[in-house]
């Protein structure tokens, strides 16, 4: 029996990064002047994005050990310098200098940079920081004194996404002082954003609370985490040591971390998107994103920026970077914008006060639930990645079916969506085109609306099944899957079902059910189809007199199909 997400995760890998192909290299150059390439983010925003960056079961260091604890000789990635030493002061982090040690971690009754990391992030400051160097708090012109760029740990509801983590040294207290300023032999932690009414409007600071002890049950339940308790039973303290605001000071003077650019004389915290999407960028990029939608989150996905620069864009609102100072533009509750909307998604459906989540939807693997309902499930990530292809194909429209309400204001209210314009016009036809998908890697619900499209030659399942005949093993074998489309095998379960690469019973496309996760929410591998896809349909048949003129028509592999990469990146 072979787990097919792992075959079906190479053989992705395999077809989505272009591969070096026979091709006839002109003798005159293609281009003096190319435009610039397209990279369009198709982005999962399901609530797996709100859980903690380092699980404690996890080997993140691959020396056949589970990282139960924090672990001294790893470096945690995250909002913190994991090379320095914060103090606590004015509700936030303020850096206080370089951490000692074997491995630079070590501080002397101050908090310890990489332990904060490990102590706080989420998957969603991984990815913020990654793409555009983290949410800001505060982004304030005047250089880089103390507390003009600070950085906020993602809202965290007080629900079953709230966690606690508690740190018992070796060395009792004498080691817990090269982390914490604590004199303690044991110490808990639990992050959370404690506040009322829903969370998707809610303003409230995230919080890591602090408690002398072991309380390992302190966020184990399904509501209400955190906090104090005078029942033993519900495995929180009697009281707090210290209730902290998850917000550091970052490009300090005199303190820079290593993704802090000068703009001017300010110094702002950078990802990628500032390193090549900026129109001063030496290898720039037009960027693009689509992620899923809260009022269809079982249907698809909504674009949120047509591809463009973040900055300098004859298009004043299509900016989002202020080149001259750094700071981020257009964050009103109505802008696009893929800062704007990262910074905007999180689970939006807890009621703090009924403590349950909107709609009664307290179940996340109950199959009943439509669109709108159950609003921070969800992740149709085929169907988005398909969404997405319409729009490189240069389609005037959404799907009918993904499409949702003006900035859907029932379930986040501020988070956009944008018109569709054409990623590449007619004076523009030949430039790179590439998708990145980033997905926490639980697709879901993403089977069923995968037709309709309007892209010539495009049959999804048949394509599925011809990456099927690629990857399966010859023969009828047994994959652990919930369903294979047969009803004497479906049962929604992890088990054994069968399979076959000739497609003479169950094909890939019939395969439903990601495991060993969520095998009852009805996700598919068609995205690797789609994927596969690329290297034989033509998205932009339109253009094809363009491309005989350019390269001729005798190129073996077309090189506008091969330009048309895409790549699949997983967040867990």
């Amino acid at each position: 029996m072979r787990p097919i997400q792992a075959l079906i995760l190479a053989a992705s890998f395999c077809v989505l990064t272009p591969t070096a192909m026979s091709v006839d290299i002109a003798q005159k150059p293609v281009f003096l002047n190319p435009p610039d390439p397209r990279i369009m983010l198709v982005m999962s925003r399901d609530h797996e994005l709100s859980k903690k960056a380092y699980s404690d079961h996890s080997d993140l260091n691959n020396d056949g050990v589970l990282d139960i604890t924090y672990t001294d000789t790893i470096d945690y990635y995250g909002y913190f310098d994991s090379k320095k030493c914060y103090t606590y002061a004015n509700s936030r982090f303020e850096p206080a200098g370089s951490a000692a040690g074997a491995n630079s971690h070590h501080c002397s009754s101050q908090w310890s940079g990489n332990f904060l990391n490990w102590v706080s992030m989420t998957r969603m400051d991984v990815l913020r920081k990654t793409l555009y160097g983290g949410l800001r708090s505060t982004d304030d012109d005047g250089g880089s004194a103390v507390g003009k760029t600070v950085l906020e740990r993602a809202m965290l509801p007080s629900d079953v996404h709230a966690f606690s983590k508690t740190f018992a040294p070796a060395g009792g207290a004498t080691e817990m002082l090269r982390y914490t300023p604590y004199n303690q032999a044991i110490v808990s932690f639990c992050n959370a954003t404690r506040s009322s009414g829903m969370s998707r409007a809610t303003t409230a600071a995230p919080q890591i609370q602090v408690a002398y002890g072991a309380f390992p049950r302190w966020a184990m339940t399904a509501l209400n985490q955190c906090g104090t308790s005078n029942t033993a039973s519900e495995g929180r303290p009697a009281t707090l040591a210290a209730d902290l605001t998850a917000r550091v000071a970052v490009c300090v003077t005199g303190m820079l971390e290593d993704n802090c650019t000068a703009y001017g004389a300010n110094r702002k915290p950078t990802g990628l998107l500032q390193k090549y999407g900026e129109k001063e960028a030496l290898s720039r990029v037009q960027f693009g994103l689509l992620t899923g939608s809260y009022s269809k989150n079982k249907s698809g996905g909504v674009l949120r920026k047509n591809t463009s620069w973040l900055t300098n864009n004859l298009t004043a609102a299509n900016n989002e970077v202020n080149s001259s100072t750094g700071q981020f533009i257009n964050q009103g509750t109505s802008d696009a914008g893929i800062i704007n909307t990262v910074n905007r998604i999180r689970v939006s459906g807890w009621d703090y006060g009924a403590n349950t989540h909107q709609n009664g939807c307290n179940s996340p693997g109950i199959l009943t639930f439509a669109d709108g309902q159950c609003v921070d499930w969800g992740n149709p990530l085929a169907e988005m990645y398909l969404e997405a292809i319409r729009y490189l194909a240069g389609k005037a429209a959404p799907t009918t079916a993904f499409d949702t309400t003006t900035d859907e204001q029932t379930h986040l209210p501020s988070l956009p969506k944008v018109t569709w314009q054409d990623p590449l016009p007619n004076d523009q036809w030949c430039a790179l085109s590439s998708t990145v998908v980033l997905s926490t890697g639980l697709n879901s619900f993403d089977r069923d609306q995968l037709t309709g499209h309007g892209i010539a030659n495009l049959d999804v399942v048949a394509s599925t099944n011809t990456v099927g005949k690629l990857i399966l093993e010859n023969g009828t074998n047994t994959y652990l899957i919930g369903s294979n489309g047969t009803v004497t095998t479906t049962d929604d379960q992890c088990t054994g079902k069968a399979l076959t690469a000739d497609g003479t019973t169950s094909n890939l496309s019939d395969a439903s059910g990601i495991c060993p996760e969520i095998p009852s929410l009805k996700g598919g591998y068609h995205i690797a189809g789609l994927a596969f896809s690329n290297q034989s349909i033509d998205l932009r048949p339109e253009y094809q007199t363009k491309r005989n003129a350019r390269w001729g028509p005798t190129v073996p592999i077309p090189i506008w199909r091969a330009r048309h990469a895409s790549q699949w990146k997983s967040i867990r």
